[in-house]
């Protein structure tokens, strides 16, 4: 069905929609469509959020309960199992970021444009990998405090890869290089198998 043509009253002439800033407003849409548009970018606004780094989120201006729900959003997204989960309460901060002021709500957005664009496997992989250089720097002290925060780890294996991976060896033994480059990729592995990447 074709949409019907503004005219100027009086002539078969179409009316040029009203150009302001180099934007038509006829591609700004009406009604339902608007609505549909500016929710599905506070959409993308809140999965940006669930994947940045907590020191990001810090810096962001949020209410408690979007900072509460935002966590609650990150325990969901570390489990496998709770993608339904997830995407409910991603909804939900949708919602909640919605229920902003409109110019609270640009204010974020601007400062998220800013962020960097980093997909959340991503995020995860740079977090593996200064776990690595964590462990080898300080050894068992950092595979204690990896297990506070991931328990289904296995203490014994990255504790003895890190070992193997720190070993002292002489760069004109080869074998003893190429081992203790070896033992260090089996961590980052092992740690990546601990986090759930």
């Amino acid at each position: 069905m074709a949409r019907a043509r503004d005219y100027a009253p009086g002539t078969e002439q179409p009316v040029e929609p009203e150009v302001e800033e180099g934007r038509a407003h006829l591609t700004q849409g009406r009604g339902r469509s608007k609505r549909s548009r500016e929710a599905d970018a506070v959409h993308g606004m809140a999965v940006h959020m669930t994947g940045l780094p907590q020191h990001q989120l810090d810096e962001l201006p949020l209410s408690p309960n979007v900072v509460e729900a935002l966590a609650t959003a990150r325990r969901l997204g570390a489990k496998k199992r709770e993608r339904v989960g997830l995407r409910r309460q991603i909804l939900f901060v949708a919602g909640l970021l919605r229920n902003l002021d409109p110019e609270d709500l640009e204010v974020l957005r601007e400062l998220l444009s800013r962020a960097p664009q980093n997909s959340p496997r991503e995020l995860a992989l740079q977090q593996v990998e200064r776990w690595r250089a964590r462990i080898l720097k300080d050894g068992d002290p950092a595979v204690e405090e990896l297990m506070l925060e991931h328990p289904d780890a296995d203490r014994q294996r990255l504790k003895q890869l890190a070992r193997a991976a720190r070993k002292p060896f002489d760069p004109e033994k080869t074998v003893e290089a190429a081992r203790a480059k070896k033992s260090a990729r089996e961590l980052f592995a092992a740690l990546r198998e601990a986090v759930g990447v």
